[in-house]
């Protein structure tokens, strides 16, 4: 990215740009993204746009964006699809406001967000804010649980996140506070003057790369733990998708992080990095066996050999029974006591 915006911090108020510019990728989200749109555009602050970039959907999600009359809503769209990186780094060239809001199609926000984080932004002279997100199945009205309240950590007050703190409560697979799963709003100034960017190349864990560069490159970000970013759990997202190639992407690009000058330099960054990476490469061990017993029909050679190549699989699903478990029989509970909640109202 390349612009010659000054850095203001942490932001200014200037009527002929808009304050903030919401990033959106979208790919055959139509059922979804009407709303994820109009949650932006009924922001408590109007000087904002809102950037879809379709990575060239074959449903009618484009049509539903052309849908929206207001100027404040800007569509490209890529001819192949390109991935969401590719889409979000088209997005961050092409917007105008002081700060970036990622918000992916299938999401939304609730009224006062930005508004909200942008107090907080002033007030603390931060680079990076972000909430805590509501986690919602799809078709349900009520969300099960926050990132707070999965993490098992208590978080009453808005709290500086520092480098190694984010390293150290974001390790894949293990239960703590992932800062990477958050959508801060963002000093584009910071992003321009830093050349930060998505990197296409990696498939999982995008936005906790993004962070983490922001972080080591002094951005100062702040997490406050009032939720009010609605996190939709549906089939067809990365979570619910294979996640071999992306557990191997995720493994590259840590192995090069931790070979940057800026990361040598910072002995406890790196060790905290490096728990990071054995985190990813336990988990690529154990879905290398999981994923051939998905294919059907079952191939008992490929199992056998994917077990004897990756024997951590049984350390690593003897520690995941419990966790598994338990988080199944918190969201049965959770369930039932938000649908008794509705039946009493």
């Amino acid at each position: 990215m390349t612009s010659s915006l000054a850095y203001s911090h942490p932001y200014t108020v200037d009527e002929t740009v808009p304050l903030v510019s919401v990033i959106m990728p979208a790919y055959n989200t139509a059922q979804y993204i009407g709303q994820a749109i109009e949650s932006a555009l009924q922001q408590t602050i109007a000087n904002i746009e809102v950037i879809v970039v379709d990575d060239a959907s074959i449903d009618n999600t484009v049509a539903i964006v052309k849908g929206f009359t207001d100027r404040r809503v800007r569509l490209f769209e890529f001819a192949e699809n390109q991935g969401a990186a590719a889409a979000r780094n088209w997005a961050f060239q092409e917007a105008k406001g002081q700060w970036v809001a990622v918000l992916d199609s299938d999401d939304w926000y609730a009224p006062n967000r930005l508004e909200k984080m942008l107090c907080v932004a002033q007030q603390s002279e931060a680079d990076m804010v972000a909430d805590d997100i509501w986690f919602i199945e799809d078709g349900s009205l009520t969300p099960w649980t926050t990132l707070v309240k999965e993490s098992g950590q208590e978080v009453l007050a808005p709290q500086v996140v520092t480098d190694l703190a984010y390293l150290k409560n974001d390790i894949h697979g293990r239960q703590g506070l992932h800062f990477g799963l958050s959508k801060p709003l963002i000093n584009r100034g910071f992003l321009i003057e830093h050349s930060i960017f998505y990197k296409p190349e990696v498939r999982l864990g995008q936005d906790f790369f993004l962070y983490l560069e922001c972080l080591i490159r002094g951005a100062k970000f702040v997490f406050q733990p009032t939720p009010y970013y609605y996190y939709r759990a549906r089939a067809g997202s990365l979570f619910t998708k294979s996640q071999l190639e992306r557990l191997t992407q995720a493994c590259q690009a840590i192995k090069v992080w931790i070979d940057k000058d800026e990361i040598k330099a910072n002995p406890p960054l790196r060790r905290a990095l490096a728990g990071n990476l054995s985190a990813y490469q336990q988990s690529l061990a154990y879905y290398s066996v999981v994923e051939p017993l998905k294919q059907k029909p079952i191939d008992p050679v490929a199992i056998v050999s994917a077990l004897v190549q990756n024997p951590y699989f049984f350390v690593r699903i003897a520690q995941r029974l419990p966790q598994i478990v338990g988080l199944r029989l918190k969201r049965i509970f959770d369930r039932g006591e938000a649908t008794t909640g509705r039946r009493t109202a």
